[in-house]
């Protein structure tokens, strides 16, 4: 599970998609109290994570924080260079906690530097500088493809329509971004 930390409480990134959803159901059916934060960088899809994190958030009946953060320029899609370490460090400094895991989605089988393991155990050794080893850095998913996630929110009836996963934030989805192909892919058996 969490390499024998005994972490009773958990943060997890919350962006309102299906690996964010299936982290923080994870960790509350393994009896975590976990909450959640929502981050505002300004992402084209940043009006449809919203409602959808704030509708996982209800689902699983836990707390949902809010935090934006103001850049000078918009993201677009595809790969945004270091998000996932930047949204860590902002979540690290956000939560109240002195201990317990900082967690999010990420997964095998993208090409990001920011969804690997290399990535995973650097930002476990920032955190432990940061919090004297209390607050560690957790991807339940970190060794699982996408196929093995849908399976898992299938396997646990995990409400998929109440994702959202379009780079571009439009409404139907774009259907042509990574994260449509993937969920059409998967999700459809395409």
């Amino acid at each position: 599970m969490v390499n024998n930390l005994n972490h009773k409480k958990a943060l997890v990134l919350l962006s309102g998609g299906l690996d964010s959803f299936a982290c923080a159901h994870f960790l509350k059916k393994q009896g975590y109290k976990v909450n959640s934060i929502f981050f505002n960088f300004n992402q084209a899809s940043v009006i449809e994570e919203r409602k959808s994190a704030k509708k996982i958030a209800q689902y699983l009946n836990i707390e949902l924080e809010e935090v934006s953060v103001v850049f000078n320029s918009s993201f677009t899609a595809g790969e945004i260079r270091g998000r996932n370490a930047f949204l860590l460090s902002c979540a690290l400094t956000q939560w109240k906690e002195s201990n317990g895991l900082v967690a999010l989605g990420i997964h095998a089988g993208t090409q990001y530097f920011d969804c690997s393991e290399s990535f995973l155990n650097l930002m476990n050794s920032i955190f432990d500088g940061c919090t004297a080893n209390q607050v560690r850095v957790f991807a339940p998913f970190i060794s699982w493809g996408k196929s093995q996630i849908f399976e898992y929110c299938k396997i646990n009836n995990i409400p998929l329509n109440l994702t959202y996963s379009c780079e571009m934030g439009t409404v139907p989805t774009c259907g042509s971004c990574l994260s449509c192909q993937d969920r059409k892919k998967y999700e459809f058996g395409c």
